[in-house]
């Protein structure tokens, strides 16, 4: 049984290049301990999405979690950060190897995808940081 979870969402903008944000809730035996909702600045969904992952990963690392559960809804990153994709932007490869190397700091790591209709919460904290 785990004794440590993480959960992560992300409010992906249809727009290509948008004021991004991302939205974590860190959870520990179903109780949500921590959140982080932070604006990002001019980016693309993609960026949003790993910038969001490293920040997870260093909570975690910073935190000394070491069996984690992370749930992305980006099905990219998580096939990216899995091994099951390549990544080709240049931009997205720097994010990608920042998180891989946060990722060999952590024991028992799983990164799983959840669908963004599973992510009320993440509604919530993109508010927040939108009203902040």
């Amino acid at each position: 049984m785990r004794n440590e979870g993480i959960e992560q969402y992300f409010l992906n903008n249809p727009i290509e290049f948008s004021k991004e944000l991302f939205k974590l809730r860190f959870k520990q035996y179903e109780q949500e301990v921590d959140t982080i909702a932070k604006k990002i600045g001019v980016a693309t969904n993609n960026v949003a999405e790993y910038e969001g992952l490293r920040t997870a990963l260093d909570y975690c690392d910073k935190n000394n979690l070491k069996d984690v559960q992370i749930y992305l809804d980006s099905l990219l990153v998580v096939q990216q950060v899995n091994g099951k994709y390549k990544v080709k932007s240049q931009n997205l490869k720097d994010l990608y190897n920042l998180c891989t190397d946060l990722i060999e700091k952590i024991d028992n790591l799983e990164i799983h995808h959840v669908p963004r209709e599973q992510n009320k919460r993440a509604d919530e904290l993109a508010n927040i940081a939108l009203d902040s």
